[in-house]
């Protein structure tokens, strides 16, 4: 490069020639065409030499299996596997080679070929990155302020920049990575940084950790993909693979040393919450943007803080069903949370605007669902679903259509889909999950995650669809068809053979629910059916006794067939169950039980409490106890039913409550009031008789969830055992509760002793400034102590005070006088 005069030097040494500069144009000068002489340009001086990337081998494929063939053909095979592979990318010049056999003289039936892109090209604006990041406040929030450019980098990435600042992030196909950085950041192998993101998550510390890698364009990769297997005759068909694969094989020892063994580190344990010495059960609350895991501690009635943590959900959390995982969902998918002493991010499950969630019944997988506007109008919603493995992340298999191949059958979804989709059924051992179809039932195995003997089963029309709680049986309901021909009715299929095992034709319906008891002993369907005249209708049961040979059915009909049926549930583990039925504001409340003293085969009523303030029922989960609540238009009247003894323990209300759940113990029960309502929002901790244990107000109040427990180990002999030997065991637990009462009644008197103290504080204060003000007065008053009670004369005054007058004119004879 030439040498670099600055100005100075030039205005220097034109002085010493008597040259006056200043004079001087030099945007005037003009030098001629093809002479410098010797002065290098501005151009010249910032041009770079172009940068030479070191292309490796990963842009070289060896195609085999080609023709054998002479040097005369050499040419005429060169342009056929040219015109092949030169319409995937460009082929650098030389870059396509045969060897030749020095003996014979023809190929040796492969070649390389090396394309003209190196492997190392950065790509334009950034870098594909596989980064982990980590923000206690932030998990997936306002990742939306990201807008796309449009700018598609090729290999399923794509570049995103922010809108106000000169950051980019990346987003890749199935899985979500991030960059905050400026386009021109550095390629460093490995860059650490930790970045405020004020505008994202509210002053929160974002800590990530970057690992950058240079994109190329694949057109080796995508070669080997579209040629592998290209059949170019009969004889001929390609065999193709990367250069780099040669060398990495040829790497591998000819004999095999076993892996270092690495020594086992135990993980969490995610049920140490089951072991609290207080046997508490904990619950899940969302209020605000706080969501929080508290322990239930009747005794000292309040709970105890177990984690907090804000905007930790963007919409709902949902327990699992065996209390090892509460979820979480966000904008890009859902996340699971568990652990010993804090709630740790186990698993994220990537799934663009989910909204909602299921569990399988032992907690292997997670289903996902979302749905998305078409973008022509006239066509329907179009819905995803993505079936994970709980543990791995990984999606076992996903579902999408149109909304219309996702409605069918049920209710309770959202925009139209009968929510869950998929019904998981087999108990807890997740084997199987099936969902409707239009004349078709779906059953998948988990195994496979594919048709049971690869086909769905047809069922004409049906409709609805309902697995026992307990075995792979379903129970199907299929309407009417034909206008009454062909009448309704209920099967019963056992999954995998798919054999019916009971029947029941039912006629003149008019609608069907099916209701399985928790052990999948019975089960209860309620038909509502037309009268004769078609006007109105009356409601009956039919109840199924599964466990029984050949599947007895009985059927139930109420004494006023025209009640209306407002509510129906089994007891838990029992088999008893309850109706509320008859017309509001006052229906009545009938239980019932399939197995009576004197009569263990037929069902029989127990008792019917007549004009109960009453639409809903909350069995206890350990059976016996029932609460005959009163919501929505009822105000929340609450009714505690000992059902063994056939009384009212108690009656309360929780003014607006909206929703009410007991523990998974039977000990407690939460009544609580959401923001559907503006005033009163919290949450009421009742015993199970109906005593009000503590009361939490929280504005703004959105979920309360126990947090379930997994079944008992012990077998049902055991807990029997328990039960009749209860007095033995409680004794430990009496001393428990005696040790808390006493110290609860220490706390009394503290709190008791302390009142007094103020109080005496208080009094003693107002006397000491009583002397000080006493004091004053005696000095203004030149020693005069006008506050002793000696120089006061006490005199005694009469007032007379006229009240009231009257005046009344009397008669009287002067004759008798």
């Amino acid at each position: 490069m030439a040498e670099v005069i600055s100005m100075e030097d030039i205005r220097a040494t034109a002085s010493t020639l008597g040259i006056d500069v200043s004079n001087i144009d030099f945007d005037s000068i003009r030098l001629p065409p093809g002479e410098d002489f010797g002065i290098t340009s501005d151009d010249d001086l910032h041009e770079e030499d172009p940068l030479e990337y070191d292309s490796g081998f990963g842009n070289i494929i060896v195609v085999d299996n080609l023709p054998v063939v002479p040097r005369e053909k050499f040419e005429k095979l060169e342009g056929v596997v040219r015109k092949i592979y030169s319409q995937i990318g460009v082929i650098k010049e030389d870059g396509l080679w045969m060897p030749v056999d020095s003996d014979t003289q023809k190929t040796l039936g492969y070649c390389f070929i090396e394309y003209n892109t190196p492997q190392n090209l950065p790509c334009q604006g950034g870098c594909i990155l596989y980064t982990s990041f980590c923000a206690p406040d932030c998990d997936f929030q306002n990742i939306g302020y990201w807008q796309s450019t449009g700018k598609c980098l090729g290999n399923g990435f794509l570049l995103l920049r922010s809108n106000s600042e000169s950051k980019i992030a990346f987003f890749a196909q199935g899985q979500f990575s991030v960059v905050y950085g400026p386009p021109d950041t550095p390629y460093d192998e490995k860059l650490w940084n930790t970045i405020p993101l004020d505008n994202y998550c509210k002053n929160t510390t974002f800590y990530a950790s970057f690992y950058f890698r240079n994109l190329y364009y694949p057109e080796a990769e995508l070669a080997r993909e579209k040629t592998n297997g290209y059949k170019l005759d009969r004889a001929h068909i390609f065999a193709v693979n990367m250069f780099d694969d040669f060398d990495r094989f040829m790497k591998v020892p000819d004999e095999w040393a076993p892996p270092e063994t690495k020594p086992y580190t135990p993980g969490e344990n995610l049920q140490h919450w089951l072991t609290d010495e207080k046997a508490r059960d904990q619950f899940v609350i969302r209020a605000g943007s706080d969501t929080e895991v508290l322990w239930n501690d009747a005794r000292h009635l309040k709970p105890e803080p177990v984690y907090k943590r804000a905007y930790w959900t963007e919409s709902f959390v949902q327990w699992s069903p065996l209390g090892t995982y509460l979820a979480t969902v966000h904008r890009q998918g859902a996340a699971v949370w568990g652990g010993a002493t804090a709630f740790n991010r186990l698993m994220r499950y990537a799934h663009p605007q989910v909204k909602l969630i299921d569990f399988s019944p032992g907690e292997k997988y997670l289903v996902t669902y979302s749905s998305h506007e078409p973008s022509n109008p006239r066509d329907t919603h179009r819905v995803v679903l993505n079936v994970f493995d709980v543990r791995t992340g990984k999606v076992m298999r996903d579902f999408k259509g149109s909304m219309d191949e996702f409605s069918v059958g049920g209710a309770g979804g959202v925009s139209g889909v009968s929510w869950p989709v998929f019904r998981w059924g087999g108990g807890k051992e997740d084997k199987y999950f099936a969902r409707i179809g239009k004349n078709v039932i779906s059953v998948y195995e988990t195994e496979t995650f594919s048709l049971i003997d690869k086909k769905s089963l047809k069922v004409e029309n049906v409709m609805d669809l309902s697995w026992s709680p307990a075995d792979p049986i379903l129970a199907l309901f299929v309407p009417e068809l034909g206008g009454g021909n062909q009448p309704a009715r209920v099967s019963l299929v056992q999954i995998p053979s798919k054999e019916e095992l009971r029947q029941k034709n039912l006629f003149s319906v008019s609608d069907c629910k099916m209701y399985w008891q928790s052990n999948g002993d019975y089960l209860a369907v309620k038909v509502d059916r037309y009268t004769k005249t078609k006007k109105s209708t009356y409601t009956g049961f039919e109840l199924f006794r599964i466990k029984e040979r050949d599947i007895p059915i009985e059927v139930l009909e109420l004494e006023n067939k025209n009640d209306k049926i407002i509510a129906f549930a089994w007891e838990p583990k029992g088999h008893r169950f309850a109706v509320i039925h008859g017309d509001s504001p006052r229906p009545d409340v009938s239980f019932f039980t399939m197995r009576s003293g004197s009569n263990t085969g037929r069902v029989s009523k127990l008792t019917t409490l007549k004009g109960k303030q009453a639409n809903a029922l909350f069995w206890s989960p350990a059976g016996r106890y029932i609460i005959l609540a009163g919501l929505k238009g009822f105000n929340g009247q609450l009714e505690f039913y000992n059902v063994d003894e056939l009384e009212t323990m108690a009656t309360a209300e929780h003014f607006m409550a909206t929703d009410i759940e007991w523990d998974p113990t039977g000990r407690y029960v939460a009544t609580s009031v959401t923001s559907v309502h503006e005033m009163e929002n919290g949450f009421n901790i009742w015993s199970f008789n109906g005593k009000l244990l503590y009361r939490i107000l929280k504005d703004h109040f959105f979920q309360f969830l126990w947090r379930p427990r997994p079944p008992s180990f012990l077998s049902p002999e055991k807990e029997e055992e328990i039960a009749k030997n209860l007095k033995k065991y409680s004794k430990k637990y009496e001393a428990e509760d005696q040790d808390v009462s006493m110290l609860l009644s220490e706390q009394d008197r503290e709190k008791r002793k302390m009142l007094k103290d103020e109080w005496e504080r208080w009094v003693n204060d107002w006397k000491r400034w009583h002397e000080e003000e006493k004091a004053e007065r005696q000095r203004l008053r030149d020693g005069e102590a006008s506050d002793e009670e000696e120089e006061y004369e006490a005199k005694e005054v009469e007032v007379e005070e006229l009240l009231d007058v009257s005046e009344e004119v009397l008669s009287f004879d002067l004759d008798q006088e």
